[in-house]
């Protein structure tokens, strides 16, 4: 979401002693390759990612799903889903879908994501039981690998999401990131 380059922020990473550093792109994977060169070049640790785009439960919409490799498997995973969210599953945007990400689910870690996530839109929405619902599949497929996401920021209803998901964290016993 930001205008920042690869290289800054692995500079950044660096001058602020940080040993890792994830970088997401919206529906694509293309930064990675520079990403990996740069953190080699820096001794900074890359941890590949990807915000896909994925169908909300919701509205049939697409809303966003940070996605994590844990491992060089999980990467494979995230590679194919993205290959099928451009090649077969298209729609405005390339995007996955639960059935995608349910088959290539193996060594991923994934959050509830930002406001365009259908946790999110959920909560917004006053579906606060839907929206504990949508986080209890989650964390059943993910385990420890699936976090509830909250952004410190001065949106309002971003503050109302964070609220909310700070008592969800705490009653189905997902850790927040």
């Amino acid at each position: 979401d930001g205008l920042s380059k690869i290289e800054e922020l692995v500079l950044t990473a660096q001058k602020h002693g940080q040993k890792h550093l994830a970088i997401s792109d919206h529906g694509s994977m293309s930064g990675l390759w520079q990403a990996q060169k740069l953190g080699d070049k820096y001794g900074i640790h890359i941890i590949h990612a990807c915000e896909f785009y994925y169908e909300r439960e919701n509205d049939g919409e697409n809303g966003h799903l940070l996605i994590l490799a844990k491992s060089n498997i999980g990467l494979q995973n995230m590679f194919k889903m993205q290959e099928i969210a451009y090649v077969e599953n298209f729609y405005k945007k390339p995007r996955i879908n639960w059935d995608i990400l349910q088959k290539y689910a193996e060594g991923l870690i994934v959050t509830s994501s930002c406001l365009a996530s259908t946790y999110c839109q959920y909560i917004m929405n006053g579906d606060v039981v839907n929206a504990k619902a949508w986080a209890r599949k989650f964390k059943d497929l993910f385990q420890d690998d699936f976090y509830l996401e909250v952004q410190p920021n001065q949106i309002p209803e971003q503050h109302m999401v964070n609220k909310i998901t700070e008592r969800i964290s705490k009653e189905l016993a997902i850790p927040m990131i």
